[in-house]
């Protein structure tokens, strides 16, 4: 948390990248751990206590990258806010804010685009479906990211300027 008056954009564009990438490895992890999880449980060799330890963790995978994600998201937002609450900035920074916030909602309808279009492929369909959340906040994405934008925003500029 610098408290230079351009970090507040870097800050929001990391919150983007790094919730985009999570949601993309999340899933793509499931989908190898899935099919190891299925080798694994072909394998004669194997024990039945090692077989159902990883069948436990595969099931519960989805819930558990699901709920880390939502975690994530409100650990972010909360990360943005007391930034933006300590950054001292001049009113007149406002506008700039407001144009290069519009530039992070765009990036944030492209990204939301992309993940839908992962989400959509046939062969990932049928393992996406175990992250309810992820899949409603990156469907989602734009009000989400206009919501921490005004927030932000709220806390940048509510606060009584001592």
């Amino acid at each position: 948390m610098v408290s230079s008056k351009g970090q507040g954009i870097l800050d929001f564009i990391f919150v983007l990248i790094v919730l985009f990438a999570f949601a993309i490895i999340g899933i793509f992890s499931y989908v190898v751990l899935k099919d190891f999880n299925t080798d694994f449980q072909a394998d004669p060799d194997i024990s039945a206590t090692a077989k159902g330890d990883l069948q436990g963790l595969t099931t519960n995978f989805p819930s558990y990258i699901d709920n880390s994600f939502t975690l994530l998201l409100g650990l972010f937002w909360v990360f943005l806010v007391i930034s933006a609450w300590f950054a001292d900035s001049h009113p007149l920074f406002f506008v700039v804010m407001i144009i290069l916030v519009s530039f992070v909602l765009v990036a944030g309808m492209i990204l939301s685009n992309a993940y839908d279009d992962v989400k959509a492929d046939p062969d990932i369909t049928g393992y996406t479906s175990g992250f309810p959340q992820m899949n409603w906040v990156m469907s989602h994405l734009l009000m989400v990211l206009m919501g921490m934008g005004f927030s932000c925003v709220l806390a940048m500029y509510g606060r009584s300027r001592v």
